[in-house]
């Protein structure tokens, strides 16, 4: 039996004729809809299903042309090369003594589903949006790895790991963060891989929910993202805007955690031998306290982070200085950053305000620019309240209320002290 080739007439009456098992028939409109409906009602065997699933691949395939069917901007998986070059990306991160694997995922139902989500994204609006597509990644713990592949990511359920940025289903270009989220406490690491559609991105709050339209423009954004500049983190908030390809497995020895310092969405830095330190606060090595800068020589005891961790330390030059056992909580890298200044604003208003950092490509002259979308958030201040805020020297911010835009600021002195009336 062939159901898409029955007329909608024919399948009312067919539902008529059973109205005990189609009861509530009525209620559905279209065609599709009414085709689903009885395949719900209905018992079915193998063959029958196939068949279903060969006339709905069918119908799909109608829609695109061969061409189309064959055009890398509506593929559902990326090139090999394309893949194995982000495979081999990932290995450059790992220690000798680790491993990974990947494991393909072939879904051929959800490739198609994403590459007919793209047909009709390009058919709308004639590209793919700014970003176009990227691989990305998403860690997750073993146990939830098969439910994934099975059933897809849930867009209905509370978030594991927070919604800092909105909603969604959260993805991420940097695999030192995918792995952050994967068995934290284990070595044995998943990290599931995408081809996922960026398109438009704005930046994307706790409190997003769908996504808005763009200024001027009645297309919606596509991703929701951490910053414009250089994004880390991706929300996606349709299921058929990404398609999974497969999943890596690795196995992680005992090792120096990537995570020393540097916020959620910052780079990684790297706490190994030859890094050099400050030493924070006293640390009692044989009889008297030491407190000076050095050099990382070697690791007396890898803990589960490097908090946790114990290393030898060379105060002084590595040939004639002297070498200490500190823990990892008193040290802090050495960088070659500006010096800090200090941001403190007193809202003297009648209404709360929000403070936006403005990354220096953006023209904060310009009158069409929407902060919203090009700068950061730093938080809100409440009438007759002040907040501090670590900045350096030439950093500019924006203050609004509710009407608008009402004062610039940027930072030239150590201590800025803006008292917004």
């Amino acid at each position: 039996m062939d159901l898409w080739e029955k007329k909608k007439s024919e399948l009312l009456t067919m539902c008529r004729e059973d109205k005990e098992r189609y009861k509530g028939f009525s209620l559905f409109k279209t065609k599709e809809e009414l085709i689903n409906f009885i395949v719900s009602k209905q018992d079915h065997t193998i063959d029958e299903l196939s068949d279903i699933g060969e006339s709905l691949e069918s119908m799909f395939q109608e829609q695109l042309s061969s061409f189309e069917l064959n055009n890398e901007l509506f593929r559902a998986r990326p090139l090999e090369e394309e893949l194995d070059k982000k495979i081999l990306e990932v290995t450059q991160f790992l220690n000798a003594d680790d491993s990974v694997a990947f494991e393909k995922n072939d879904d051929e139902e959800n490739g198609m589903m994403y590459s007919l989500y793209k047909h009709k994204y390009f058919k709308k609006h004639k590209n793919m949006g700014e970003k176009g597509e990227m691989i990305l990644f998403h860690g997750t713990d073993e146990k939830n790895m098969r439910d994934i592949l099975d059933d897809d990511f849930s867009l209905t359920v509370g978030s594991t790991h927070g919604q800092r940025h909105g909603k969604g289903i959260y993805f991420t270009n940097w695999i030192d963060k995918a792995l952050h989220y994967s068995e934290k406490m284990g070595k044995k690491k998943y990290v599931i891989v995408c081809l996922v559609h960026v398109g438009n991105i704005m930046v994307g709050m706790g409190d997003t929910g769908i996504h808005p339209k763009m200024p001027g423009s009645n297309h919606t954004f596509d991703t929701s993202v951490d910053n414009l500049e250089s994004p880390i983190q991706f929300v996606k908030k349709c299921n058929c805007s990404y398609n999974i390809i497969g999943v890596l497995k690795f196995d992680m020895k005992e090792r120096v955690n990537r995570f020393l310092s540097g916020g959620a969405s910052g780079p990684p830095v790297y706490h190994d031998v030859g890094t050099k330190v400050e030493i924070i606060g006293d640390i009692v090595n044989s009889r008297a306290p030491v407190v000076g800068k050095g050099v990382i020589t070697g690791i007396v005891h890898q803990g589960t982070t490097y908090r946790k961790s114990i290393y030898t330390v060379v105060i002084g030059p590595q040939s004639s200085g002297s070498t200490i056992t500190v823990p990892g909580y008193k040290l802090r890298k050495i960088t070659n950053a500006p010096t800090t200044h200090k941001l403190k604003v007193t809202n003297d208003t009648d209404e709360d305000i929000k403070i936006y950092w403005i990354p220096k490509t953006i023209n904060i002259y310009d009158p069409l620019l929407d902060i919203r979308q090009h700068g950061k958030l730093m938080g809100s201040i409440s009438k007759g309240l002040t907040s501090s805020y670590r900045t350096y020297k030439g950093d500019k911010f924006m203050c609004a209320n509710s009407v608008g835009y009402i004062r610039i600021i940027e930072i030239n002195s150590l201590d800025e002290l803006i008292t917004i009336h």
